[in-house]
């Protein structure tokens, strides 16, 4: 039976329906997989449609690239309608951290401007940031944000404190790679606007699982992996630029011809000479995976089970909770969790090599945690498996 002829999902808890769509996929029943975090398990259509655009390209060459142009530009189209942009405000990356290194590269800043950016950020990304720091002599300065917070005004009112007379630029997680914290994004763009500064977004663990309107939240920057919960090819992600701050932004790339930069438009910023077109052509294939499915049912039965996995675990005595139990500050597919007595390593080590799961470290800036990242295609027996392997080992 496939996912066409099923029908539409009754709910979240829509067993039938859930296991019909898990089929899609070729999900092994050991180890249990608990860590779309990190990458996504792809559908077996969506490789099948990878297979079958190279193997275009092995028989055609360069003219496959060309006969499919116009199937790239509407990928490009439905993928920007899907993410609330606009077509000439998106180019295509290999991954999230490609895309924010093209900002870091790209925002014009004089020595000793500051970035503001938080605890909670991705180390790679980090790096990158510490690395123009080093060579440039911009400043990095991190707000210290709570793993929970109490809400989202306090994490806008921590920012509002932090912002200095020579900061220029706001840089945050939409949500948290470690405790999954679900930021406050439109507030702190707003914020961001009203002292005329630049505002820029890592959404790694947004795109798929979370609703999204980049003209809404009115960021001037957004980075995002296609690859964790969007169903699309490893290798695939997306960065936004606003149209208006456009001419502002010098990336590192040269993009493809033409070589007209007033021609050559957005698109300058994409990946230099070949790449591969078969990942992108996928794209549009997850897309509408993902519009069969229906991308409200995704997102409901994510936060279903995401939610289930948090009230198990705070029945435990031993477990201290680093993502927060309110939808307005955690985000669907993220739960983050600490021992009181065990390290995260230890945890992680019994978990994933002596009972057969996968999942990831939830380092939050402070805190080595333990990350599981639950999606639509994960059942409620596998959440119970877990939470019964974590008893026995603790």
């Amino acid at each position: 039976m496939s996912i066409e002829t099923i029908g539409s999902a009754k709910g979240p808890n829509d067993e039938k329906f859930w296991s019909t769509v898990r089929e899609e996929f070729g999900i092994r029943s050991h180890p249990i997989y608990l860590n779309t975090g990190s990458l996504g398990l792809l559908p077996v259509q969506i490789a099948d449609a990878v297979a079958r655009y190279y193997r275009l390209y092995t028989a055609h060459g360069y003219e496959a690239q060309s006969s499919t142009t116009e199937q790239q530009s509407e990928v490009r189209r439905q993928l920007a309608t899907f993410i609330g942009a606009d077509e000439d405000e998106i180019a295509f990356t290999r991954n999230t951290t490609e895309a924010v290194t093209a900002v870091i590269d790209g925002i014009k800043l004089n020595p000793d401007d500051e970035v503001l950016t938080t605890t909670h950020e991705y180390p790679a990304v980090m790096q990158r940031w510490r690395r123009r720091e080093g060579r440039f002599g911009i400043k990095i300065r991190t707000v210290n944000i709570p793993g929970p917070p109490d809400s989202p005004e306090q994490i806008v009112d921590l920012f509002r404190q932090a912002i200095l007379e020579r900061t220029k630029v706001i840089f945050f997680s939409h949500i948290t790679r470690g405790p999954g914290l679900l930021y406050p994004a439109k507030a702190l763009c707003q914020l961001a606007r009203e002292h005329g500064l630049i505002s820029a977004i890592d959404g790694a663990q947004v795109v798929g699982i979370h609703p999204l309107d980049l003209h809404d939240i009115g960021c001037d920057f957004y980075a995002n992996s296609l690859h964790k919960w969007a169903l699309a090819p490893a290798g695939c992600g997306v960065l936004y630029v606003r149209r208006d701050v456009q001419r502002q932004f010098w990336p590192r790339a040269g993009g493809s011809p033409p070589w007209d930069e007033c021609v050559q438009g957005f698109e300058l910023v994409e990946a230099v000479g070949t790449y591969a077109a078969p990942l992108r052509l996928a794209i549009g294939d997850a897309l509408n995976l993902i519009r069969q499915i229906g991308f409200e049912n995704i997102v409901a039965r994510a936060r279903m089970l995401s939610d289930y996995l948090k009230a198990e675990l705070i029945k435990r005595p031993y477990v201290r909770m680093a993502t927060s139990l309110s939808p307005y500050l955690s985000g669907a597919g993220l739960t983050t969790f600490a021992h009181q007595s065990c390290t995260g390593e230890s945890v992680r080590e019994g978990i994933n090599r002596k009972q057969r799961f996968v999942t990831s470290d939830g380092w939050d800036g402070v805190a080595d945690n333990t990350r599981v990242s639950t999606h639509f295609y994960n059942m409620k027996e596998e959440i119970d498996s877990f939470l019964s392997a974590l008893d026995n080992l603790l």
